[in-house]
């Protein structure tokens, strides 16, 4: 369910989150720095999604992204920095975190890319501006996916046991993400990493005039993965391999009977020859 050409519009590490004081930075400030740790994630056949770069351990880079970015074949991925480099990525390297649609994959480069400063995803409050950046797909207009970076607000922040929509979506936000920006980062007024993007808000309904299926409208909400899911999982998934921020504890893992009525970013979006799949509004 990545962005395609048929829609119309390892190791073992460490890291360390020290405490310090961030300051808020000018929209144009927050937008430089994300273009540098902001990757796109494309394939031959033209599909493509987004990532940020959260880790370096010597030259191999690691990048979270959505697990419905990635879930399918990656032997025709491959990872294309700020500078405009291709990288294939690493053979065996992707991870996805148990019970959520996140994932990290890598990829080795001897250039030195920044990576991006985790920020706290449980302190965000309603009406707190967040921007959100990444690579809309190709479409009948635009060729190439090329950088994409959008303003919002925090509209809901689940508590982590508790998610608004299955999967582990916890964050709700007004910011108008597109198809493609699915794994891309969503960042704090100081630049810091709170999520990633991945789902929008739809309302459906049987409209056969309009489509033998569904006709859809967006409602303008979207929704991210907390970054503390991807700290939580660093954390434990192996020996030495942390990440340290602010009290995190998990309980027990995610559950929900929410009717999921979010849907990927990138489903929203068809040509008439392409055909919805009901099962995402199940």
């Amino acid at each position: 369910m990545k962005f395609t050409s048929f829609f119309s519009v390892a190791g073992i590490s460490a890291f360390i989150i020290q405490a310090q004081v961030a300051v808020a930075q000018t929209e144009s400030q927050v937008d430089e720095m994300t273009q540098k740790f902001t990757v796109l994630i494309d394939s031959v056949d033209n599909s493509s999604g987004s990532g940020v770069i959260v880790k370096k351990q010597g030259n191999v880079y690691s990048v979270l992204t959505n697990w419905h970015v990635v879930d399918e074949t990656i032997s025709n991925y491959k990872i294309i920095t700020s500078d405009g480099e291709n990288y294939l990525i690493n053979q065996g390297s992707i991870s996805q975190l148990p019970g959520v649609d996140a994932a990290i994959v890598q990829f080795t480069s001897d250039n030195n890319y920044p990576v991006a400063k985790l920020g706290s995803s449980q302190s965000l409050q309603r009406n707190q501006k967040l921007y959100s950046a990444g690579f809309p797909g190709r479409s009948f207009a635009i060729k190439r996916p090329i950088y994409h970076f959008v303003p919002g607000k925090v509209i809901f922040n689940a508590p982590y046991l508790k998610p608004i929509s299955v999967k582990g979506y916890g964050l709700v936000y007004d910011n108008a993400v597109l198809p493609g920006m699915s794994g891309g980062p969503i960042l704090n007024e100081k630049g810091e990493l709170v999520g990633i993007n991945g789902k929008v808000e739809i309302f459906s309904y049987d409209t056969p005039k309009l489509n033998p299926e569904f006709y859809r409208i967006r409602t303008g909400r979207s929704l991210g993965i907390p970054i503390q899911t991807y700290i939580l999982w660093a954390n434990n998934s192996k020996p030495n391999h942390t990440v340290i921020q602010a009290p995190f504890i998990l309980t027990s893992p995610f559950q929900t009977n929410i009717s999921d009525k979010f849907i990927p970013i990138e489903n929203y979006y068809l040509n008439d020859d392409a055909k919805f799949n009901t099962s995402n509004f199940k």
